[in-house]
């Protein structure tokens, strides 16, 4: 099985080919949707890009037919950085202490 990937601006087109099955003795190979989506996550998207849905889900391939090569389109998202709300303190407050010095004037004594 052979998978190429082109970037077309938004879209990534995946092409797979596969050989054709020569006798019955040779493996059936079927290419779907569950397989096109393993074969997508594969692809190291560019920084800043991630895979998104597949714009053709409905195609297949089977080694057993003539039709031996074919195109799926996904769409490419932008990731952007999602920003975080800061969370309040939970931690309470320091009760206040009177603290007494050590050091005592001579006054007191």
């Amino acid at each position: 099985m052979k998978c190429e990937f082109n970037i077309n601006g938004e879209l990534l087109e995946m092409t797979v080919t596969i050989p054709k099955r020569e006798s019955g003795r040779d493996e059936r190979l079927r290419v779907g949707r569950s397989t096109a989506y393993e074969l997508a996550k594969g692809f190291k998207c560019p920084s800043g890009v991630s895979l998104g849905e597949c714009k053709t889900p409905n195609l297949s391939l089977d080694n057993g037919k003539d039709k031996l090569e074919d195109v799926w389109i996904f769409k490419l998202n932008k990731s952007t950085k999602k920003a975080t709300a800061t969370k309040k303190s939970t931690k309470k407050p320091a009760a206040a202490t009177n603290r007494v010095s050590k050091k005592t004037t001579k006054e007191e004594k």
